[in-house]
């Protein structure tokens, strides 16, 4: 049961490090390069 809190702490932790570097370069991380295979 503690695991699960943990792993959400966790979830949590990254998609607020994501939004941080999406707000400061506007890109998302996830989608890093993505956009370029899809305009070949």
């Amino acid at each position: 049961m503690i695991a699960k809190y943990l792993e959400r702490i966790g979830d949590h932790a990254t998609n607020i490090a994501e939004w941080v570097v999406f707000s400061i370069t506007g890109e998302h991380p996830k989608y890093k390069g993505e956009s370029d295979d899809l305009l070949r």
